[in-house]
């Protein structure tokens, strides 16, 4: 996303021990309510509260990480893999598989702060790119827009990936899946295939701020989209950065909440999006690059919006089909998540359900830090 960018540009003019891996499968720990009371203690506007990570510069900036391609039967997928403790002598561990958020690769924040909490709490990691990425378009041989495909994709990579480290004496065959944004609803999918399969892997799974409904969670970033077009647009890297200087200078001004919704899509979305049409060569030839939206591909291919606007495209679809019992599902996600619709529907699974922190705009803040190092 545009987190690398920015926050590169930002930086150029910016001057725990490891504990046993949790037993509490698929739930979130005994002191959530406190945790979320300190959460909403202190709040922004919702998409101030989207683009605060940003202001987190050495934390947030994009590093390289070494690369492991993972075959899949339509081409490889890249990863990032990390082995705890890798000099030592082997040992059998846990496996952390992370799917960060819409257009991210795996070397940006969102993967290389899961890597960390791996690490540190001992576990092997596995980062994928998001399947709207440069890094998956060009490579793992998927149709863009289809979650189905993508996630059995993914879930083969994770096979072989898994076996590999087995093989190796390194992972004791069991992964934990956690997924962010668009890459939560990947690995609600991914759960199911899972319970599906002969040799299931997956001992639980953790979705952060997940969209409730794919095509609605588009039209809600069009409609940014469209509403700061003429305010916002399209602009250069070095004015988008200005823009978030001025965001994380005054965090809490509502008067910074319409700038922070066209960096939201502008600088989150939009470019990435025209990025992986181009790959795919289904950019249309009679709109102009600042013209494209998700409206603008879903209406010239159909079953892209089929896919996205039906039952495969709720959440709650996906969750309905994994049983709680042998593979528990929990959820963190806020209600003013701005790629919902503030109405969260019953879901399945343990559900920690916050008043505030726009989407997945509580990164970097320290109880997250702490409420991952308590939840594995």
């Amino acid at each position: 996303m545009f987190i690398s960018f920015l926050t590169a540009f930002l930086f150029a003019f910016q001057v725990p021990s490891a504990h046993a891996q949790s037993d509490d499968l698929g739930v979130w720990p005994s002191d959530m309510v406190e945790i979320i009371s300190i959460a909403d203690g202190s709040h922004y506007t919702p998409y101030i509260s989207s683009v605060v990570p940003q202001c987190s510069v050495g934390k947030a900036i994009a590093k390289s990480a070494p690369q492991t391609r993972a075959p899949v039967s339509t081409g490889f997928i890249p990863v990032v893999l990390e082995v705890a403790d890798e000099k030592l002598p082997p040992k059998e561990r846990e496996t952390i598989v992370v799917i960060p958020g819409m257009f991210s690769l795996n070397i940006d924040s969102q993967g290389r702060q899961f890597r960390d909490i791996g690490t540190r709490n001992d576990y092997n990691t596995i980062v994928f790119p998001n399947p709207w990425s440069t890094q998956f378009v060009e490579n793992a041989g998927i149709e863009l827009g289809s979650p189905i495909r993508e996630a059995e994709a993914i879930y083969e990579a994770i096979q072989y990936l898994i076996s590999s480290l087995v093989i190796k004496g390194q992972s004791n065959g069991k992964v934990r899946l956690l997924g962010v944004s668009y890459g939560a609803f990947n690995a609600a999918i991914i759960s199911h295939l899972d319970q599906e399969s002969e040799h299931p892997l997956i001992v639980d799974t953790t979705l952060i701020s997940p969209p409730i409904q794919l095509g609605q969670s588009m039209q809600k970033i069009d409609l940014a989209l469209t509403e700061t077009a003429d305010s916002f647009g399209p602009k250069s890297i070095a004015m988008q950065a200005f823009h978030l200087m001025r965001i994380c200078r005054a965090k809490d001004s509502v008067k910074h909440e319409d700038l922070a919704r066209g960096l939201f899509s502008w600088g989150g979305f939009q470019p990435f999006l025209v990025s992986a049409l181009k790959i795919k060569r289904m950019l249309p030839s009679d709109l102009k690059e600042k013209d494209v939206t998700f409206k603008s591909i879903l209406d010239r291919n159909p079953q892209l919006r089929d896919s996205f606007f039906g039952d495969e495209g709720r959440l709650n679809f996906w969750l309905s089909k994994s049983s709680q019992d042998s593979h528990p599902i929990r959820i963190l996600l806020s209600r003013d998540d701005v790629i919902n619709n503030g109405i969260v529907p019953e879901l399945a699974g343990d559900v920690a359900l916050l008043n505030y922190g726009g989407h997945f705009g509580f990164q970097f803040e320290p109880w997250f830090e702490t409420l991952m190092d308590n939840s594995f």
